[in-house]
């Protein structure tokens, strides 16, 4: 869906947005490391090129929105507004107001009107017939946990959906079912299983994985302070979730 996929490369940008803050990166010049040794220029470097990714990415991603647009005449006009903010945002360069821009435009986006049954999707072509029925009621309870505000037990379904599909993946590669041989195993000790076997899986889809585990361990475990995921949080771990299991697949 548009609307997913804008909010996903959003996520992206903020995400740029903070590592190029954090490593020091000047996003108003273009100056090139003057020397191969340079390693903080270049680092920098990359930074600053990561982010200008991210923002071309958003940009292209929102002239799909243009469909929303079509759906009432409310939609037409926060899409209005929302293009306003993205036009400044790719012309602009200070921290604190590319923040304020985001901030602004991720209000707008909670503003379209959307059917609340299309918010979470699946392609359930892509799924093992094995699976299929699991990973699809799975979906249907993320969906009314979402719907709900429910957002650590979205997070919970998550993390059991990555379970589900990696174990499946790990049985198509190797032949061996890790449910019967270690029930209890984790998130990150069946992915190092999965690189035992072979099975490399794309770094950045790893990181994935990965964020998805720890979002789901805070919300499973009791700690000092308890942790309540907003809105956007959850959204985003929705969607880095569905993306994952999509990749895994196709």
């Amino acid at each position: 869906m548009a609307l997913d996929e804008f909010k996903k490369s959003l996520i992206d940008l903020q995400f740029a947005l903070n590592q190029a803050l954090a490593n020091k990166a000047d996003l108003g010049t273009s100056e090139q490391p003057q020397h191969l040794l340079d390693y903080k220029g270049i680092q920098k470097e990359y930074y600053k090129r990561a982010f200008i990714q991210a923002l071309e990415k958003c940009v292209k991603t929102s002239r799909k929105l243009n469909e929303l647009a079509s759906f009432d005449s409310h939609n037409e006009r926060i899409n209005v507004k929302l293009q306003e903010h993205l036009e400044q945002l790719n012309h602009e360069r200070n921290a604190t107001r590319l923040q304020e821009l985001i901030e602004k435009i991720n209000y707008y986006i909670d503003q379209f009107n959307i059917p609340k049954t299309s918010l979470i999707n699946i392609n359930s072509n892509i799924i093992p017939i094995e699976i299929q029925s699991e990973i699809i009621a799975d979906v249907d309870e993320l969906n009314t946990c979402f719907q709900a505000c429910c957002y650590r037990s979205a997070i919970i379904l998550c993390g059991r959906l990555l379970e589900t599909v990696l174990h499946r993946k790990y049985y198509e590669v190797t032949d061996q079912d890790l449910l019967e041989k270690s029930p209890g195993m984790g998130l990150g000790n069946l992915i190092a299983k999965m690189n035992e076997k072979g099975v490399k899986l794309d770094p950045g889809l790893t990181n994935q994985i990965h964020l998805i585990n720890q979002m789901r361990i805070f919300s499973v475990h009791k700690k000092q302070d308890a942790f309540h995921p907003t809105k956007i949080q959850t959204n985003a771990i929705i969607l880095y979730t569905l993306d994952t299991i999509e990749k895994l697949f196709k």
